[in-house]
């Protein structure tokens, strides 16, 4: 059973993209493990809970990145493109540290990041963007500053 809710928590985690059920599975897995005896530092539970920490991190950062697109489509809307070009990087490097390379939320978080771009007129830039997003490369942003409104979001290309 414990083996079962293992393979359903890396699968839902690795994936399907569920954090929260990865997370839940785990916890289900400890409880049994629990019942059963098993001392905390059996290699069993130790794995298990550091699985868990893993998932419930990772769950917990997609969360904080999801709060931030938030306050950048608010400064979307309001017209104040350089704030929102700087919550969309900061979504984006959060994510991109703590999701795995094929997360689809990468691409989304890409092409919010171009659009604004098109938006200031950033126009190489933002063709920059769209093709690391359809190219899946790794991408490195710096947010653009305040007082800049040309700054490049795409270093190190």
């Amino acid at each position: 059973m414990v083996t079962k809710l293992l393979s359903k928590a890396r699968r839902a985690e690795h994936v399907h993209f569920r954090y929260e059920y990865a997370v839940k599975c785990y916890l289900k897995a400890l409880n049994i493990l629990k019942k059963a005896k098993y001392p905390d530092d059996h290699p069993t539970v130790t794995k298990t809970v550091r699985l868990m920490n893993n998932a419930h991190h990772v769950l917990s950062s997609y969360n904080n990145s999801a709060n931030i697109v938030k306050m950048g489509i608010k400064h979307e809307d309001n017209g104040e493109l350089v704030k929102a070009l700087k919550m969309y990087t900061i979504a984006y490097r959060i994510r991109r540290d703590n999701l795995s390379r094929n997360h689809p939320s990468l691409a989304v978080l890409l092409n919010m990041l171009g659009s604004i771009q098109i938006k200031r007129g950033e126009l190489k830039e933002a063709m920059q963007i769209y093709e690391l997003a359809l190219n899946d490369a790794p991408v490195i942003f710096s947010a653009a500053s305040e007082d800049s409104e040309t700054e490049s979001p795409v270093e190190n290309l």
